[in-house]
């Protein structure tokens, strides 16, 4: 009896103790558990937002290309779906994501550049959409096999509406990059939902996504734990922006749906994880602190060590998440740059893009500036980089490489004012800027005589008439009997005669002054530098004499001969219309007062 008693003690106490260490491990189970779930939560939220980014960042990157395109296709003196605008498409296509571009007027008729059959797309909303004034991003679905597409169209105005649409597309893959579903050990999925509840795009490289085409589909297989009430409140709050996250059951297996606003047209991004990655973690625990049940101090150290062993763990993998998300920073072709809002924009990181756009390497970069991104930019454009509003922002400016070159770059912008830092991501366009350039100037120069055009006249002429200081002259010339020479000698040897007539009024007035053919045989030129009528009657003179001089001798049987009208600004009219009526005036007096002379109007 006396053993006993000791023994019971000791065992009891054995018991109390197990006890003591059963509870203790569940409790803590417990709370390990729902700190896990609190971390995954979290981090299942910041990889949704990172993916939802990524997919705006750069769905609205491409549709600001189109509205740039747009914008310079409708500045253009050439048809909306000639071949002209179809070459510019067919060069844009070669430098941006797109894989497909096209126009189509306001008949709905698309014109694609080297495919010769034509479509009619006028009951499609993306066409509708932009007929209407407002740019559209859509999905259009798989077709006989094919993978979806994303199609961006944007309207191309004139006067203030419509006058077509210009729309790009590539497949659903050029954004599978974007997407972060790979982070738990590849188990979770990403979704695109629209708030209609239609599943819109699935994760393509995980197997594990159940290919369903809509939430109700997605319901029905979810063992009734995915209710009607659940999918109403979960539709609510995809409809007001709101996001949110729901638990069900699918094949045995518990999951969770973490979804947020892409912030494009209705679409929200979901992360979808197995719950069992939570209980295995808190399973592990609890099994690794059982083993150590053997005495109080032994399980405490054991839970001490455990917790710091988990803490660790924990550490790891996000530290390992985030070096992934570094990793995809890095990666992304596009040049990336974060720096702080200080006097001199110091670089915090960039990724290697950025540096192959300077043309060096790390090292290079840092020694000679000191990881700043000033000595860099444009002077002209240092004022908006300083003025950067607060969240995400847009502009075209320009950088300097090592070599000193000066390149255009189209930048998106994160500017926070709260930690002082500002994330940019940007694209070179300078092909791009200096196609424009050079369509611009193609289309205000008249291709046959070189010399300006009407377009150029009613663009360039207001603003040079506005910077004249004192007086200036409008002439208008018109060739007498030109129709005779295309009649009887042919056009060739017409466009001949306007060539050389254009030459002569460059020999006679000089290349400092404003030449352009308004059409036909119809000229104009404006000087600021004349500022008598003796001045402009010695040119006129000068340029019939010249004219008679180069004149062939069948051009002379024809009785070629040119007639001039000649005004003054401001003196006679003080806007360039006004200007050109009143010179046509003068004109028409000179030609029907047997023409081979010129007429001021003030004469009249």
């Amino acid at each position: 009896m006396l053993y006993k008693k000791p023994l019971f003690t000791i065992g009891f106490s054995l018991f109390l103790v197990l006890v003591v260490i059963i509870l203790t491990t569940l409790i803590y189970g417990n709370s390990v558990h729902t700190a896990l779930e609190e971390e995954t939560d979290t981090y299942m939220e910041e990889l949704a937002q990172q993916s939802a980014r990524l997919i705006y960042e750069r769905v609205k990157s491409d549709q600001t290309y189109l509205e740039g395109l747009a914008a310079s296709i409708s500045e253009l003196d050439a048809p909306l779906t000639g071949s002209h605008t179809l070459d510019i498409l067919s060069q844009w296509i070669d430098i941006t994501r797109f894989k497909w571009m096209a126009v189509a007027d306001t008949s709905g008729t698309l014109y694609v550049p080297d495919y010769p059959e034509t479509l009619n797309i006028s009951q499609e909303p993306y066409f509708q959409s932009a007929m209407n004034g407002g740019a559209s991003v859509m999905w259009l679905p798989e077709i006989d096999g094919k993978s979806e597409k994303l199609v961006i169209s944007v309207p191309i105005d004139s006067g203030g509406k419509p006058n077509g649409v210009l729309l790009g597309r590539y497949s659903i893959e050029n954004l599978s990059d974007l997407f972060t579903a790979g982070a738990f050990d590849g188990k979770g999925y990403n979704y695109v939902i629209g708030s209609d509840g239609s599943i819109i795009f699935r994760a393509l490289s995980d197997s594990m996504a159940p290919d369903y085409k809509t939430l109700n589909e997605l319901a029905a297989n979810t063992s009734n734990t995915l209710t009607s009430d659940d999918m109403e409140v979960m539709l609510n709050n995809m409809k007001s922006g709101a996001g949110g996250s729901i638990t069900y059951k699918m094949d045995g297996q518990e999951r969770i749906m973490k979804y947020i606003p892409v912030g494009i047209n209705d679409w929200n991004l979901a992360l979808v994880i197995p719950s069992d990655i939570i209980d295995a973690k808190a399973r592990a625990v609890i099994k690794n602190t059982s083993l150590y049940s053997g005495a109080i101090v032994l399980s405490f150290l054991f839970v001490v060590l455990l917790v710091f062993h988990l803490k660790q763990q924990n550490h790891r993998a996000l530290q390992k998440a985030y070096q992934n998300i570094q990793s995809l920073y890095r990666t992304v072709p596009s040049p990336v740059v974060q720096f702080k809002k200080d006097c001199n924009y110091s670089i915090l990181q960039a990724n290697d893009a950025f540096y192959n756009f300077l043309s060096c390497s790390f090292r290079e970069f840092d020694k000679p500036i000191i990881g700043s991104l000033l000595p860099l930019i444009h002077p002209q454009d240092c004022e908006f980089i300083a003025n950067l509003p607060d969240g995400l922002s847009a502009h075209e400016f320009r950088l300097l490489d090592s070599n000193g070159h000066t390149k255009w770059v189209h930048g998106n912008f994160d500017c926070s004012n709260t930690s002082q830092a500002v994330l940019c991501a940007f694209f070179d366009i300078s092909k791009q800027k200096k196609l424009l350039r050079n369509a611009e100037k193609e289309a205000l120069l008249d291709p046959l005589t070189g010399v300006k055009n009407r377009l150029a006249v009613e663009k360039n002429l207001p603003e040079l008439l506005h910077a004249t200081e004192g007086t200036g002259a409008l002439v208008m010339f018109d060739l007498d009997k030109f129709k005779q020479i295309n009649d009887t000698l042919g056009h060739p040897e017409g466009d001949l005669v306007l060539q050389n007539f254009a030459h002569c009024l460059i020999e006679v007035f000089g290349t400092d002054d404003f030449v352009a053919r308004l059409g036909g045989d119809e000229f104009v030129v404006y000087s600021g530098d004349i500022l008598r009528p003796e001045d402009v009657t010695q040119k006129a003179q000068l340029l019939i004499n010249v004219m008679a001089q180069q004149m062939g001798t069948a051009e002379k049987k024809c009785g070629l001969a040119v007639s001039i009208g000649i005004t003054f600004y401001p003196s006679d009219a003080d806007n360039l219309p006004d200007l050109l009526k009143l010179a046509d005036l003068a004109l028409y007096r000179a030609k029907h007062s047997g023409g081979k002379r010129y007429i001021f109007y003030s004469e009249i």
